[in-house]
């Protein structure tokens, strides 16, 4: 009979085999901590790369915008956009203002805004039409919410009908270069709207006709100087 002196001692051979296990265990975490990295670095990258392609492309299409316009109208947002007395504006627009538009908003748009815009088709719930409609001149008469000075005249080389069907279907009055007042509108380098004097109008979005003017109508709702 064997005495337990007899018997080989295990423990060695057992703790050989629990430090492999232990090792290997440490490496396959690491392995996983290493591609885990190297997928959350690639996965930076990427989106990294989608955004920059993003704003890129975006300051290309606004920079076309801003250049599309003649070079009589093409402004700089340093010259015109500096902050005055008003936000960007010399004052804030007049009170009351054409064809019932709501005058705060007026305000906040025109002084205090560069890139939103009054919601899409509302110009069509203010008395645009049963004001105009009657009125004895085919053409009408744009003016500057704060300066009340002449912004844009519609139509020209187009019929009434014309414009208001182009202007229904954008969401906004949409004018074309025979339109604008070549004295006191501006387009900026990004293809922003706006008066001599600071008032936010909308964005210059050229189609297939040409630059389409696509402007706030709470932005050229002053009231005639002759009224």
């Amino acid at each position: 009979m064997k005495t337990v002196e007899d018997v080989p001692n295990s423990e060695p051979e057992l703790a050989d085999t629990s430090k492999n296990v232990l090792e290997s265990s440490v490496d396959i975490r690491q392995n996983n901590l290493r591609r885990r990295a190297i997928s959350a670095t690639a996965t930076i990258f990427l989106v990294g790369a989608i955004t920059a392609g993003f704003f890129t492309v975006r300051y290309i299409k606004r920079t076309a915008q801003g250049q599309a316009a003649p070079v009589e109208i093409r402004g700089s947002s340093v010259d015109y956009m500096r902050q005055k007395n008003h936000g960007t504006c010399v004052s804030p627009v007049g009170d009351p203002l054409r064809w019932d538009v709501d005058v705060a908003k007026a305000d906040q748009i025109c002084c205090f805004n560069r890139h939103f815009a009054e919601r899409k088709g509302s110009w069509t719930d203010s008395t645009f039409f049963d004001d105009t409609n009657d009125a004895t001149s085919e053409t009408i008469l744009f003016y500057d919410s704060v300066t009340e000075k002449k912004l844009f005249t519609a139509p020209v080389g187009r019929t009434r009908k014309e414009f208001e069907e182009e202007s229904i279907h954008h969401g906004w009055p949409s004018f074309r270069d025979a339109e604008v007042d070549m004295e006191n509108v501006r387009v900026l380098e990004d293809g922003e709207v706006v008066s001599v004097d600071g008032t936010h109008l909308g964005h210059n979005l050229p189609d297939e006709d040409g630059n389409r003017y696509c402007i706030n109508l709470i932005s050229v709702a002053g009231m005639p100087p002759n009224r």
